[in-house]
C-alpha cells in the first residue's frame, strides 16, 4: 500500500555513462589488460582465458554469457513463469504477478493523485470498517481521487509539499523537453498528470476483512478471505504502465485469480493500517509497512504512552529531541525517542519500536555524552518551523565530533558545505567534496496544541528542497543522463587540440566529424577532461566512449560528443562552486595499435605494449558472480625461461584476518595468503606446454570476500 515518490537527483549520484572513469570498478590504468593480439601474433607467452566467462566487462571483469557485458543488456527469464516448470513454480509466480500488479495498482493511483491533486479534501472514513469498503472500491474503480483521500494527512501532506516544488523545477529546467528530445519520451510518461490504469482490472469477491482496533487510534484490517482477480490487455494500456510492460517485455494478457489467503505473511493474511486524525479514519503506508516488518520479526505491537507536552521553539524542540540521544543509548530503550516527535511518528515508534528496543536491550555500552547542543530557529510556515544547528558537539570514547550548520569538526578535520548540492564522481572529488554537497544541517518540527515537536518526514522533505535548490540545469541533465540533449558548442576536429569550456556540471558538448572509419582513443592525464562518450548526431544513440576497454571502430560520420572536465575543473569547482567557469584543452585521436614484435622484444620492453608489463587482470568474489573459482591456459612457447608471477591483494581493505587464493598448476597446489596488503608468489612453469591454472578464492576468519590478482611472466 505504499506509495513513493518518483526518485529526486541524490546528493552523490553516480554519474551517468559519459562521465565515469575508464575503468570504474576495481581496476586502474595501470593494470588494464594487455592487448593479447600482439602477443598472440608472435608466438609470444601468452595467458589465454578459457575460463566460465570468456569476454571482458565494461568494468573490466569477465562477464558471463548473456550477461549482456558492460551495456547493462543481459536477458532474464522469458515470460512470467522465468523459464521454470513445475506446479510449485506456477504457483510462485501466479502470486508474484498478482502481488506485483496489484502493487502497480495502488503505486499509479496513489503517485498519481500525489503529484497533481492539491489542496484536498480531508477525505478519510467514518469508521476503519468503511476504510476497508472505500479501499476496495477505489481499487476496484481505479479511483486515484478516492484512493488519496484515503491515505492519512500526516503522510500525504509533506509527500505533497515536496512534489509540487519538484515539478516547478522539473518544468523550470525542461526536463521533459530534454528527455524527449534524445528519444526518452517515456520519462514524461512517469508523471503523466493523465496516468490511468486503462487495460488493468482488479475485481474482489467475498472479501470480509477483520478489523481489530488495537486502541482509539489505531486499527488492522487483515485481508484473509475471498479472492482477487487480476486482468491486464497489455494492447489496452497507455503512459507508464504500458512503458513498463513493454520494457520488461510483458505484453501477454494476463488474467489470474487467486485467494486472498494464499497471498499472506506468515498464514496472517494480508494487513492493512487505518489510523485516526481529527475524528476521521485513514489508511497510513507507513504503518502498514511496520506491521509487515511486524509480522515477519514476530515482534509484539507496543502500546501509547501517555501524551507528553512539547517545546516553545523549533529550536527548543531540536535540542530536547538530540539532548535526549545519550540516555536512549545507554538504556537502550529506542522507544523513548517517540516523545520527542510529532504524535503521528511518535506514535509509529511507540507500536513499532519494540523490535530495536530488544536490539539494544542494555544499551550499546558506549559513553556517549553531548557537551554542547544549541539550535537556531529558521524559517516557519504556520505550524512548521525549521530550526539549524548552532553548536553540536558529540564525544565518545575520547573522540569527539563537532557540527554546525555549515561544517563539520573531527580532530584535526574539518569539512564544510559550498553553494552547490552537485557531486561529480570524476577528478579528485572526496569525502570534502561530498560534505560540501550537504544542504544546512537541521531539524524542522510541527507545532500540535501550541507546542512543538520534530517531524522526521518534514525534516527530509525541508533538506531536500534545500538541496535541489542548489542545482543547476546543466547539473541536473548531466545527473540524469541528458547532458547529450545539448546543443554542440562547436566542431572538434580529430588528432587536434580543442579548447572547451565546461560548464557549471563540469561537461562541454561537442560535434566530432570522421572522414573515414577510427578507433578513438583520447590523450590526456585526466587533469583537463576524465571521460567522453560518443552519441550519434541527434543524441539519441550511444556510440562508443572512454569506459570501452577495447572499443570497436567508430564508422565516418558526424557526431555528437559530450566531455566531462578532469582534476582541474575539480579543483576550480570546489573552491568555486556553481560560479566555476573553466576552459581546458582536450584532444581525440586515432588509437594506434601496437606493432608486433618478438618474444625477446616483447620480454625487453613490454611497457611500450600495455605500460605495465601485466598480462592478465582478474577478479573474484564470494558472492554469485563473477564467482570464487577461474580457470586460465597458459601458453608458453619453447625455449623460454620464464615463471609465473601472482600478485594477491583484498579488494577494499576488508580482510580483517587473512583468507587464501588456491592455485592448482601441473597438479601442484600453491597457497597465496589474502590480506589488505599484496602478496607474491612465483610459480615455475614448463616451456613448450600448455597448461590449465585453476584459482580458487577460499575466505578466511574476517569480512573480507572479493580479491584482485594478476598473473605476469617475467625472467628468471
Amino acid at each position: 500500500m505504499t506509495t513513493d515518490p518518483p526518485e529526486a537527483p541524490g546528493s552523490a549520484v553516480p554519474q551517468p555513462a559519459a562521465s565515469a572513469p575508464a575503468a570504474a570498478h576495481r581496476q586502474d590504468s595501470s593494470r588494464a589488460q594487455a592487448p593479447q593480439g600482439a602477443a598472440a601474433a608472435t608466438g609470444a607467452t601468452q595467458i589465454i582465458e578459457t575460463g566460465a566467462y570468456g569476454q571482458a566487462g565494461g568494468d573490466g571483469h569477465s562477464t558471463p554469457p548473456g550477461s549482456g557485458g558492460g551495456d547493462g543488456g543481459g536477458s532474464g527469464p522469458e515470460g512470467p513463469a522465468g523459464g521454470g516448470t513445475g506446479d510449485s513454480g506456477r504457483k510462485t509466480n501466479r502470486k508474484a504477478i498478482i502481488l506485483g500488479a496489484v502493487a502497480v495498482v495502488l503505486v499509479a493511483l496513489g503517485v498519481g493523485a500525489f503529484l497533481f491533486i492539491q489542496n484536498m479534501i480531508r477525505g478519510g472514513a467514518g469508521s476503519p470498517e468503511q476504510v476497508a469498503e472505500k479501499l476496495i472500491e477505489s481499487i476496484e474503480t481505479k479511483d486515484a481521487i478516492g484512493l488519496v483521500t484515503m491515505v492519512a494527512p500526516a503522510e500525504r501532506d509533506a509527500l505533497d509539499k515536496f512534489q509540487e516544488e519538484f515539478m516547478d523545477k522539473v518544468e523550470e529546467f525542461g526536463i521533459f523537453e530534454a528527455a524527449g528530445k534524445v528519444g526518452e519520451d517515456s520519462v514524461e510518461d512517469d508523471f503523466d498528470d493523465e496516468i490511468n490504469l486503462d487495460g488493468i482490472t482488479v475485481t474482489f469477491e467475498n472479501v470480509e476483512p477483520t478489523v481489530t482496533e488495537v486502541d482509539d487510534q489505531l486499527a488492522v484490517l487483515n485481508f484473509s478471505s475471498g479472492t482477487v482477480r487480476l486482468q491486464i490487455d497489455p494492447e489496452q494500456t497507455t503512459g507508464a504502465v504500458r512503458s513498463g510492460l513493454e520494457a520488461s517485455g510483458e505484453m501477454e494478457p494476463v488474467d489470474e485469480t487467486a485467494d486472498l489467503a494464499e497471498l499472506d505473511i506468515e498464514g496472517e493474511g494480508l494487513r492493512v493500517a487505518a489510523v485516526e486524525d481529527g475524528g476521521r479514519w485513514y489508511v497510513s503506508p507507513v504503518y502498514s509497512t511496520l506491521e509487515l516488518v511486524l509480522q515477519l520479526t514476530g515482534n509484539e505491537r507496543g502500546s501509547l504512552p501517555e501524551p507528553t507536552e512539547g517545546s516553545g521553539s523549533p529550536a527548543e524542540a531540536a535540542q530536547a529531541l538530540v539532548g535526549a540521544v545519550p540516555g536512549i543509548l545507554e538504556s537502550g530503550k529506542f522507544t523513548d525517542l517517540g516523545k520527542y516527535l510529532m504524535s503521528y511518528e511518535g506514535n509509529a515508534v511507540h507500536y513499532y519500536g519494540g523490535a530495536l528496543d530488544e536490539a539494544m536491550e542494555g544499551g550499546l555500552g558506549t559513553d556517549v555524552q553531548i557537551t554542547a547542543n544549541t539550535f537556531k530557529d529558521a524559517d516557519r510556515d504556520g505550524d512548521r518551523g525549521h530550526a539549524l544547528i548552532e553548536e553540536l558537539t558529540m564525544e565518545a570514547e575520547g573522540d569527539a565530533v563537532s557540527l554546525t550548520a555549515d561544517c563539520m569538526e573531527s580532530g584535526s578535520e574539518k569539512y564544510c558545505r559550498g553553494d552547490s548540492g552537485y557531486v561529480m564522481t570524476n577528478g579528485s572529488f572526496d569525502s570534502e567534496a561530498t560534505m560540501s554537497a550537504f544542504p544546512q544541517l537541521g531539524l524542522s518540527s510541527v507545532k500540535e496544541d501550541g507546542k512543538w515537536k520534530v517531524s522526521i518526514m518534514d525534516t527530509t522533505t525541508d533538506l531536500a528542497l534545500q538541496w535541489m535548490d542548489t542545482i543547476t540545469r546543466e547539473q541536473a541533465l548531466a545527473m540524469l543522463d541528458l547532458a547529450r540533449s545539448e546543443d554542440a558548442a562547436g566542431t572538434m576536429t580529430l588528432d587536434e587540440e580543442t579548447e572547451l569550456d565546461f560548464n557549471s556540471a563540469g561537461y562541454a558538448v561537442m560535434t566530432l566529424k570522421l572522414e573515414e572509419d577510427t578507433t578513438l582513443q583520447g590523450d590526456d592525464d585526466g587533469s583537463s577532461y576524465s571521460s567522453y562518450t560518443v552519441y550519434s548526431k541527434d543524441g539519441k544513440e550511444e556510440i562508443t566512449s572512454s569506459d570501452e576497454l577495447f572499443a570497436d571502430e567508430t564508422p565516418a560520420g558526424e557526431y555528437k560528443v559530450v566531455i566531462f572536465a578532469g582534476k582541474e575543473w575539480a579543483d576550480e569547482f570546489a573552491e568555486k562552486g556553481n560560479g566555476v567557469q573553466h576552459s581546458g584543452t582536450v584532444k581525440l585521436q586515432e588509437k594506434e595499435s601496437p606493432a608486433a614484435v618478438d618474444f625477446d622484444s616483447f620480454m625487453s620492453s613490454r611497457a611500450k605494449i600495455d605500460g605495465s608489463g601485466v598480462m592478465q587482470y582478474n577478479y573474484l568474489t564470494l558472492d554469485e558472480f563473477p564467482g570464487p573459482t577461474e580457470a586460465h591456459m597458459l601458453n608458453v612457447p619453447e625455449g623460454t625461461d620464464t615463471e609465473l608471477l601472482v600478485i594477491v591483494e583484498g579488494y577494499a581493505g576488508a580482510w580483517e584476518k587473512p583468507g587464501t587464493l588456491v592455485l592448482t598448476l601441473d597438479g601442484k597446489t600453491h597457497k597465496v595468503p589474502v590480506s589488505n596488503d599484496p602478496e607474491e608468489l612465483k610459480i615455475p612453469v614448463a616451456p613448450g606446454t600448455d597448461q590449465e591454472l585453476t584459482v580458487e578464492l577460499v575466505k578466511g576468519d574476517g569480512s573480507g570476500e572479493e580479491v584482485d590478482y594478476t598473473l605476469e611472466f617475467v625472467e628468471k
